[in-house]
């Protein structure tokens, strides 16, 4: 399933988004509109101690314990709607910020349509 995910967003992965997410050094993972995971980088992987294969097509979750809903509140930034929550992953204690990208057009025509940027901080 996760091969499957990956070759629809080739373009994606390969030439822009994946080189950008797997230069930081923070936990990042691309969300679809179901909350299921498209992209974890490298710290997301070496963080879960998942690799991506075993991360794709799960719902972010599973992966994080978080405090609260995504849904419940949230704050425009200059990207779409901004939601900080409290997270766990392994007993490690996170911010997991969810950054909407429904507003981005350049996500339009993707299958499947990326929705949200998460990225973990630690506190």
């Amino acid at each position: 399933m996760a091969t499957e995910i990956i070759k629809r967003i080739p373009n994606l992965i390969d030439t822009s988004l994946r080189p950008a997410i797997d230069l930081l050094s923070q936990p990042v993972f691309l969300v679809d509109l179901s909350d299921q995971i498209i992209i974890a980088n490298n710290a997301a992987q070496t963080t879960t101690g998942l690799q991506e294969s075993a991360l794709v097509g799960n719902p972010i979750a599973t992966i994080l314990s978080l405090n609260g809903r995504p849904e419940a509140t949230s704050d425009k930034s200059a990207l779409g709607s901004l939601i900080s929550l409290p997270a766990t992953i392994h007993a490690m204690k996170y911010t997991a910020t969810f950054v909407s990208l429904s507003d981005l057009t350049y996500f339009a025509e993707l299958t499947p349509r990326p929705a949200a940027l998460v990225i973990l901080t630690p506190l």
